[in-house]
């Protein structure tokens, strides 16, 4: 074989799996994580370079033949490892010959298991005393008819019978530094960040002070596509809830596909919470669930009516519900308070006016950010989607009101927060500007519209 052929590709090379009581389950060279964006092991590497300790794009291991390769495998409970790097065909000695175990040993605590009897005894005794580190937080249930069929669009029942044969049960659980064994257990796990996500990089235990933040989740290949991420996430915000300590949930540099992930859950936690929709778009709204906002009639003093999307849109002359009675006798709906009090305290016939706007009431919308904690840029982009959500097309004040709070954010962000971006802009004049933040703002309405497709 000519000397030029003998180079192995360092990321086909590596076979990861997942050991289960008689069975392993392979880890493909590549996956999506949860659905989000598909990260390859060429876009980093287990071969370190000049002795640092990252990992670094398109290595290859020098002296074996293109087909080698070798296995990792990782007991599903413990984690424990198991490597053996074998070859069938390798250059001489007297050539340059990559020492592969040593290169990824590197990367993995020491300890791991070389003989693969000892491992499957460690696979055996893992079914049998394995437990979580931590406490449990969360459980969910998901049917074993739905985590053999894979992909975006498969429906999950609402209502599962725990005692069901058919229905399995997965936990969440909350670890520290101090939760004992999680430390070590965490070695032997964090080589997924190396792999799997593009820039990962092991932290550092010996940081005193951490904060609450997310960065990325990792879902195995066999438990991708079920639905696993939107619960996880749901665990972690309903832990930050629970927690006096924690002002708000941050996100770090999210992925776009992880940020799509925490729009859809987000809303439909807003979409949910029956008292922040109510105040948010008044009295008429059909559902908690994010029904559509009922329509209320303006009749001018011809006696012709004028639909309007908002149960908080009002004005002068004769006010009538949907069903054409009459709310007012030529005064403004929040003057009609002379009818009497419903059993609520409402007056009747007075139609409150929603505080999401357009504009939103600023002080309403921030009281709820921090009840929530949810970051500012986040809950104010939720609170963007939600009133795109129910605007009525044909209401061009309101459309305004709408247009012009989304710029007035984004023209504060680039010019508050993002100080690369403010540079530029103050290098052009004031109409080309305008028309940057016009096509921002077109764009921002597209993936607002495509998000909202997401969520049912």
């Amino acid at each position: 074989m000519a000397s030029g052929d003998w180079t192995a590709d360092a990321n086909e090379a590596l076979r990861l799996s997942l050991g289960g009581f008689n069975s392993f389950s392979p880890l493909p060279s590549s996956f999506p994580l949860i659905g989000l964006s598909l990260i390859a092991f060429d876009c980093v590497s287990v071969r370190s370079k000049e002795d640092q300790a990252s990992l670094t794009p398109r290595e290859a291991y020098e002296g074996f033949h293109p087909t080698f390769t070798y296995p990792l495998k990782f007991a599903s409970g413990s984690l424990a490892q198991y490597l053996q790097v074998s070859h069938t065909e390798v250059l001489p000695s007297s050539s340059t010959v990559d020492d592969v175990e040593d290169i990824l040993s590197k990367f993995i605590p020491s300890g791991y298991l070389k003989n693969e009897e000892e491992f499957i005894e460690q696979v055996e005794k893992d079914a049998l005393t394995f437990r979580p580190y931590g406490h449990k937080i969360f459980s969910y249930s998901r049917p074993a008819s739905t985590l053999s069929r894979k992909g975006k669009n498969v429906a999950i029942p609402q209502v599962l019978n725990p005692e069901d044969e058919e229905t399995v049960e997965f936990e969440v659980y909350h670890c520290t530094w101090e939760t004992p064994g999680f430390k070590e257990y965490h070695r032997r796990m964090q080589l997924f960040i190396l792999l799997y996500i593009e820039g990962g990089s092991y932290i550092n235990e010996d940081e005193d002070v951490w904060e609450f933040v997310v960065l990325q989740f990792v879902i195995l290949p066999p438990y991708q596509q079920e639905g696993h991420g939107s619960a996880l996430y749901t665990a972690i915000y309903q832990l930050v809830l629970a927690q006096p300590s924690i002002v708000e949930l941050t996100v770090e540099d999210p992925a776009e596909a992880f940020e799509d992930l925490r729009d859809r859950n987000d809303l439909k936690m807003l979409l949910s919470n029956e008292r922040f929709m109510r105040e948010g778009f008044g009295d008429e709204i059909i559902s908690a669930g994010g029904g559509k906002v009922a329509k209320i009639l303006r009749v001018t003093a011809n006696g012709r009516g004028h639909p309007y999307a908002h149960a908080h849109r009002h004005g002068h002359g004769h006010h009538v519900s949907p069903g054409g009675h009459h709310l007012g006798n030529g005064a403004d709906v929040e003057g009609a308070d002379k009818t009497g009090a419903n059993e609520n305290g409402n007056v009747a016939g007075k139609k409150r006016r929603g505080r999401m706007g357009p504009p939103v009431e600023k002080a309403w919308a921030e009281k709820w950010r921090v009840e929530l904690k949810i970051a500012s840029r986040q809950f104010n982009r939720l609170v963007e989607m939600l009133i795109m959500k129910h605007l009525d097309p044909n209401d061009k004040k309101s459309n305004r009101a709408f247009r012009l709070q989304v710029k007035e954010r984004l023209f504060r962000f680039n010019f508050g927060v993002q100080p690369a971006t403010q540079e530029l802009l103050m290098q052009v004049d004031k109409e080309e500007r305008q028309l940057k933040l016009e096509e921002t703002f077109q764009s921002v309405c597209e993936d607002y519209k495509r998000i909202l497709a997401l969520v049912h």
